[in-house]
């Protein structure tokens, strides 16, 4: 099995916080620098320090967050409150962690305050004054971006469903030519290891969604776009 990774974060005096599993090592150690840098800034209690380590799944972690501005606002929701210290890393810092110098991350950020905004906002509270017809506009528009943004989530495609339709797409270049998914071996590091090393890749850089017709399912930045066309064979 290809080895995953973890970030630990110890807090004297705290419990200690482990963010895992991770696939890649220099992503645990991005990660685990970019919240070393944040201590200055943050509640976080004297001593704290963070490092990057192999993935222990015998220990309870936080997962890796979905870099979505509606999976965040959920998040923001359903945060509790209590000591700062003993919240670090809180879920601004593991954002900010996670998604590094990305400059989609402040925009990210500040749709899903407003979409949690909308979340909480009910009619007729304070947040909501009748006389105020501007800002009960601007909830309402809110809201319904907020729904457009829950319909357009695609359901999760998991490793092995990608892997499975990247093999599926070898046998199809090959003309039937090409062993089948359950003749590859299942030596570590072969066969259907090595495809699922492939798959992971591609779900680190790209969301996809799996349809019933054949169209591009990858929902990626223009970076990525180049490699939308083959995703979508794949389907």
């Amino acid at each position: 099995m290809e080895q995953q990774f973890s970030v630990i974060v110890t807090k004297p005096g705290h419990d200690t916080v482990r963010i895992g599993p991770i696939p890649w090592r220099h992503e645990a150690d991005s990660i685990s620098a970019n919240l070393n840098q944040q201590l200055h800034s943050t509640a976080a209690p004297e001593g704290t320090h963070s490092a990057s380590a192999p993935y222990d799944p015998e220990q309870p972690h936080l997962p890796l967050l979905a870099l979505n501005a509606y999976a965040l606002a959920e998040q923001m929701t359903a945060e509790p409150d209590g000591d700062p210290e003993a919240r670090f890393p809180d879920l601004y810092s593991r954002f900010a962690a996670q998604i590094g110098y990305d400059e989609r991350g402040p925009a990210m950020w500040s749709t899903a305050c407003m979409y949690a905004d909308a979340m909480t906002a009910e009619p007729g509270t304070e947040q909501e004054p009748a006389e105020d017809e501007d800002l009960r506009a601007e909830i309402a528009s809110l809201r319904a971006e907020l729904e457009q943004a829950r319909a357009e989530v695609p359901p999760a495609v998991t490793v092995d469903e990608l892997a499975q339709l990247i093999h599926a797409a070898d046998v199809h270049v090959n003309d039937g030519d090409y062993p089948s998914w359950d003749d590859l071996s299942n030596t570590p590091g072969l066969g259907k290891d090595d495809v699922r090393k492939a798959a992971r890749w591609l779900l680190k850089r790209l969301s996809i969604s799996a349809l019933t017709a054949p169209a591009c399912t990858c929902r990626a930045e223009p970076v990525h776009q180049a490699g939308c066309d083959a995703v979508g064979e794949h389907q």
